[in-house]
């Protein structure tokens, strides 16, 4: 199916939006500061009239995510990066029976329907690998109280480290099996291998990634942390803080030690207000020097991705005919209603003139990204390659059918499972979408010239479509 919605923002300060159809803590700096302000473009070393548009990823997870492995997901970071680019991969049979409901002998071949420039596997930092553990049931995670949890199931969609441990009654046994399990998995190191050794300068770039995944007054604040290069240090987790603030001084850190990297939040339209209040962590008014080291380590956002478009919304765009298009109308079961104000990046350009008026910095100067989200290893972003939830899948091989497939795109599981307290309720496959992409444009399709477009935000999102759009402005 064709899907014509596409998103652009340059990087001068008016944003325009259209529609053609580990665990390792790291210090902290005890003094306030203001950093420098992001260069007005990024170096790149040719003119812009040679670059021409490239389309990725910059948003999925495979078996080294906790909930993914919940889910149903054996896919590993290897064989998704693979799937990016075009190769067939062997999709484990269990997950097929468990995900798409098919009952299959053996492993099912899987392959996109055309191959992505870029990817970045951006999988859950928080106790990266450790339910990975679980699928050797020798293994020492398998049993503590945690990992029984999970292996009989009964923690449903319950999967973080909060869950983990007030579902057990131990917080720091908890904690200490789920470090004991991540140090045991080797998660970043093997993320890092699966990202350089599917590196094919020229044809196919990835990035080390991963996502930050913070909860602020329980809405999503999550961030993905891409780097340029091809190895990084320890991911700063929600296990560290879930402030943003201390993820950028770590981010900040990372670059004085020659790391170049950046963060990209999303699922805006679910932070309940929090990703572009006007006030900071803290509760106290934006100032100069937040202004500053949000512009300098966000300057970009995901707008559009599996749970809806971070756009905007009919009723903070009562004129806009395309305001409601992929709208996510409810949330998770343990959050809150959702809250528009401040959860959507169109008003939050706007707030970022404000902003930039009382204190002589902007920090929503923001250009756009697309991602998928995507829990399943296969990136996908057309409506046939996609049957609700948080699944990509092979048309060919792996769509489901009859009750399966109902349940899946009405959320009937899902409620049935909300109501024993097991899981989330309202993000049935109806309110869900299949994943959006991300162009830039780039010189060429090296992890240095693209981290480079990243940075000047030279980039736009899709709905799924390689609709190639540029523009400028001043």
């Amino acid at each position: 199916m064709t899907r014509g919605w596409l998103l652009i923002c340059a990087s001068s300060t008016v944003a325009i939006a259209v529609v053609a159809g580990g665990m390792l803590s790291q210090p902290r700096h005890a003094a306030a500061r203001a950093p420098k302000a992001p260069d007005r473009h990024a170096a790149a070393g040719a003119a812009p009239a040679s670059r021409r548009a490239f389309f990725g990823e910059l948003h999925l997870h495979t078996v080294m995510s906790f909930d993914a492995w919940t889910f149903g997901t054996k896919v590993t970071p290897d064989q998704a990066y693979k799937f990016a680019r075009g190769e067939t991969v062997m999709v484990p049979a269990v997950q097929v029976r468990k995900e798409q409901g098919i009952d299959v002998a053996g492993d099912v071949p899987a392959k996109r329907a055309w191959p992505l420039d870029f990817t970045a596997v951006t999988d859950h930092a928080e106790f990266l690998g450790a339910a990975h553990q679980l699928d050797d049931p020798n293994s020492p995670f398998a049993a503590t109280p945690a990992g029984k949890l999970f292996l009989t199931g009964k923690s449903g969609a319950c999967i973080f480290w909060r869950c983990a441990a007030r579902l057990t009654g131990d917080r720091e046994g908890s904690l200490r099996d789920m470090k004991a399990a991540t140090d045991a998995a080797g998660g970043w190191a093997l993320e890092m291998k699966a990202a350089n050794d599917n590196y094919r300068p020229g044809k196919f770039t990835t990035f080390v990634a991963y996502e930050f995944t913070s909860r602020t007054g329980g809405a999503t604040t999550h961030r993905n942390v891409i780097f340029a290069g091809d190895h990084a240090p320890n991911p700063f987790t929600s296990v560290d803080s879930d402030k943003p603030e201390d993820l950028w001084k770590y981010l900040e850190t990372a670059r004085r030690d020659g790391f170049q990297v950046l963060a990209i939040p999303h699922n805006s339209n679910m932070s309940d207000g929090h990703d572009f209040d006007w006030n900071m962590s803290n509760g106290r008014p934006i100032d100069e020097a937040y202004a500053q080291e949000r512009a300098l380590n966000e300057p970009l956002v995901e707008i559009a991705q599996t749970k809806g478009t971070s756009e905007t919304a009919p009723d903070l765009s009562p004129t806009d005919e395309f305001s409601n298009f992929d709208i996510l109308d409810k949330v998770y079961r343990d959050e809150t209603r959702p809250i528009r104000h401040g959860s959507y990046v169109r008003e939050a350009w706007g707030r970022g003139l404000i902003v930039l008026s009382k204190v002589g910095a902007n920090p929503f100067k923001m250009g756009v990204v697309g991602g998928s989200d995507i829990h399943n290893g296969l990136t996908v972003s057309s409506s046939n390659a996609w049957a609700g939830g948080f699944s990509g899948l092979d048309p060919k091989t792996m769509m489901p059918s009859g009750a399966m497939a109902r349940r899946m795109m009405t959320g009937q599981g899902r409620r049935a499972a909300a109501r024993a307290g097991e899981s989330d309720e309202g993000t049935g496959g109806l309110q869900m979408r299949p994943g959006a992409i991300t162009g830039v444009w780039a010189e060429e399709n090296t992890r240095e010239a693209i981290f480079a477009a990243l940075k000047r935000k030279e980039t736009f999102a899709t709905s799924g479509t390689r609709i190639r759009l540029r523009m400028f402005g001043g």
